[in-house]
């Protein structure tokens, strides 16, 4: 996909000044996780960047519009995470500890259309593992 002059500006803009996302809950295996929804290029974009905390139960979801290794990292995130990728059905593919402003790539384990982020630790203390489901509740 090319990418405009236009197009990047505008990108750059709604990063710089992001709008509130949308929430929805998700859950794992029966454990809800209250999530934004990064489904924009934008909002993938930004993230949890410049975020000082994350509350327990909380996280962001990321969408993207088909299926392909997703490739993440955690410059401008202070918080540490748990970086969960997970196929086009929701399973889980593999789950990388995110630390703070860390530029290290975190890769999917395979084609990923979900990726969800929640405070790091999550995963572990619920003995969630790869090959769990996330259910959208749709």
């Amino acid at each position: 996909m090319k990418i405009t002059a236009g197009h990047l500006k505008q990108l750059l803009r709604e990063v710089a000044h992001p709008q509130p996302l949308p929430r929805r809950t998700v859950s794992v295996e029966g454990h809800e996780v209250d999530c934004e929804i990064a489904d924009t290029d934008a909002s993938r974009m930004r993230g949890l960047m410049h975020r000082q905390d994350l509350p327990q139960n909380t996280g962001m979801l990321f969408v993207f519009p088909w299926s392909e290794q997703q490739s993440f990292w955690m410059r401008d995130t202070h918080i540490p995470l748990d970086v969960a990728f997970a196929d086009a059905r929701g399973k889980i593919l593999n789950i990388e500890a995110g630390n703070p402003l860390s530029e290290r790539k975190m890769l999917s384990q395979g084609p990923a259309m979900y990726v969800l982020e929640v405070p790091k630790g999550w995963f572990a203390f619920r003995r969630l593992e790869p090959g769990s489901i996330l259910n959208f509740g749709d």
